[in-house]
């Protein structure tokens, strides 16, 4: 697991250090290209045979976006995942951590009055478990992520 998390550190600051150095030797003004962020939650209250709890679920995330290119932009970014329940047995329920990672996102438009974007990358999550004896845990990740909306209305 320590050898995952360093080969991930390392890719993640590979492809930031490269990039940085890329952006500046072209002298453009622009650098960093942006400070994105990011977060979604809810609380909940579950019924159901399998667990009746009051749960808090949520994210945070801060990006740097350092390169763009064929309208992909390279984030580095960190974040936060927190997920917290009044039920201490469901470990899976009460756990918080860092994420970290690197990822290539572009955005895209359905329709006017839609907005959307699709991101692949490489993360790192770590989690400490808050309400029992449960042992730390450290992931690596590959992912695809995507989301979009939009209003109807705005569709002629």
């Amino acid at each position: 697991m320590k050898r995952i998390m360093f080969l991930l550190i390392i890719i993640i600051m590979i492809f930031t250090f490269s990039s940085v150095q890329a952006r500046q030797s072209k002298k453009e003004k622009d650098f960093p290209l942006g400070y994105p962020f990011s977060s979604w939650g809810e609380i909940r209250c579950q019924d159901s045979d399998i667990e009746e709890s009051l749960i808090g679920d949520g994210y945070l995330e801060q990006g740097v976006d350092v390169f763009e290119s064929y309208n992909w932009t390279l984030t580095p970014f960190i974040g936060l995942r927190f997920t917290q329940s009044n039920d201490g047995d469901h470990y899976w329920n009460n756990k918080v951590g860092p994420w970290f990672g690197v990822k290539a996102k572009r955005p895209f438009e359905f329709f006017p009055g839609s907005w959307g974007e699709i991101s692949i990358g490489i993360r790192g999550e770590y989690y400490y478990y808050t309400s029992n004896e449960r042992d730390n845990d450290f992931v690596a990740a590959i992912f695809l992520q995507w989301s979009f909306g939009g209003d109807w209305k705005d569709l002629h």
